[in-house]
């Protein structure tokens, strides 16, 4: 079960797997898009389709329990779905999942850009079993990577999209009873929450530290991007970078255009862009 391009390397390795059949993907239904609000299918239904996977976009708890029931699966794996998993199958079914942040910190929507934000020295993915709470089921096990400030949002997404497949393919390949696997409850007390990400989320503010824009920029980079309103126009900051402890912007994107060095954008307007 999931539905962001997240998915694909641990997909690439599920659909290669010669010891497990992926019988069976469960995504969310096509989404309305753009200014037509055309429906458009998720990354994971589109690698279902090219991969030739049966697949299912249920609209419902019901439908996804009578699909699930219908399969009767010796594992579901969870990546990024975009919704609860219904107790009752849970309860009868190995259902584990992979979360995007080192658990319990980062519990919830955002925890990419959370832990960017955060300023983590770290950040990494967790493989752990569902329960009837928000990623707050018992850890099977998780793969680290270092943050530092040289590092995007995209950068962060992909690394941790390629640990995803890593540790799915370390539980595979030394687990053959699904229905035992060990795990360690996590420490509720140090848990962190995180939500979905909004517009004012992702607008910079100036006069803030300069390394927390720095942070806001890279948690947002290169989409949906950080921006900055400069004649009621939001400008988003793509790329930026510490000097002296001064923030100094790479790359900009104005409304409608391609992003552009910010030495070229200033060519055009000379009053440029402040964030002190």
């Amino acid at each position: 079960m999931g539905s962001p391009d997240f998915c694909q390397p641990a997909l690439d390795y599920l659909g290669q797997n010669s010891t497990w059949n992926l019988c069976h993907i469960i995504t969310q239904p096509p989404a309305p898009k753009g200014r037509s609000k055309t429906p458009v299918p998720t990354a994971v239904q589109s690698w279902a389709e090219a991969h030739h996977v049966d697949f299912s976009c249920p609209t419902s708890n019901d439908e996804l329990t009578k699909i699930v029931e219908t399969m009767d699966p010796d594992l579901i794996i969870v990546i990024a779905y975009g919704r609860f998993i219904p107790q009752k199958i849970t309860s009868t079914y190995s259902c584990i999942n992979v979360h995007a942040s080192l658990l319990p910190k980062h519990r919830g929507a955002s925890p990419i850009q959370s832990s960017m934000l955060a300023g983590d020295s770290q950040t990494g993915v967790t493989l752990m079993k569902i329960n009837e709470k928000m990623d707050s089921g018992d850890i099977i096990s998780s793969l680290s990577m270092p943050l530092n400030l040289d590092l995007n949002f995209e950068d962060v997404h992909n690394r941790l999209a390629e640990l995803s497949r890593e540790i799915i393919q370390d539980l595979l390949s030394n687990t053959s009873d699904f229905s035992n696997i060990t795990s360690t409850p996590q420490d509720d007390h140090q848990a962190t929450y995180c939500q979905k990400i909004t517009t004012a989320d992702r607008e910079l503010t100036p006069g803030s530290p300069a390394i927390d824009q720095l942070r806001k920029i890279n948690a947002f980079s290169p989409k949906p991007g950080a921006f900055i309103s400069v004649n009621n126009q939001p400008i988003k900051i793509i790329k930026a970078h510490l000097e002296n402890d001064q923030l100094h912007i790479d790359i900009i994107q104005p409304p409608g255009k391609k992003p552009m060095s910010y030495h070229d954008y200033c060519l055009g307007n000379p009053q440029g862009i402040s964030l002190c």
